[in-house]
């Protein structure tokens, strides 16, 4: 999967025999800006997360006409986000202004569950451990901050 300038998601097929095969049966359209970050549940991989503009959406790939769900827009940009490795429907996003924001869809849709600043610079990685207790955290001025979670987020 690959996240385009446009703001179009293309979901690759090495199989086909044609380029519309390989490439262009397989367009996901939703983002106004730049997708800074693609990333499939691990749990279930035909969803699958994306980031850009101000929101994070999360997307079913066999059903191509929209996102099935959207963050609300945030003041400032989002820039990474990653799924959690053992909880299936909490994943986390950082932003242009320094926050990371924890989602938990089992819990809350509209709100993060947890949203903390983590740095005065903007935040561009964010990647969770293995077995999910904690995350790390880039800023653009080259910092990395380990997150320890709550039981309540990877339990």
């Amino acid at each position: 999967m690959i996240g385009t300038e446009q703001g179009t998601v293309l979901s690759c097929n090495r199989k086909g025999k044609t380029q519309y095969e390989k490439i262009g049966a397989n367009t996901f359209n939703g983002h106004h800006g730049p997708i800074y970050a693609v990333q499939r549940n691990p749990h279930h991989p035909k969803y699958f997360l994306t980031i850009g503009d101000w929101t994070a959406r999360l997307w079913f790939e066999d059903f191509k006409v929209t996102s099935m769900y959207s963050t609300f827009y945030h003041k400032a940009h989002l820039t990474s986000g990653c799924w959690h490795p053992q909880r299936t429907g909490v994943f986390f996003t950082t932003r242009m202004d320094g926050y990371v924001d924890a989602w938990d869809l089992m819990n809350r849709q509209s709100t993060p569950v947890v949203s903390l600043q983590v740095s005065d610079y903007a935040l561009h990685t964010i990647r969770s451990t293995a077995e999910g207790r904690h995350v790390a955290v880039g800023a653009v001025d080259g910092s990395v901050s380990l997150l320890e979670l709550s039981p309540a987020l990877y339990t």
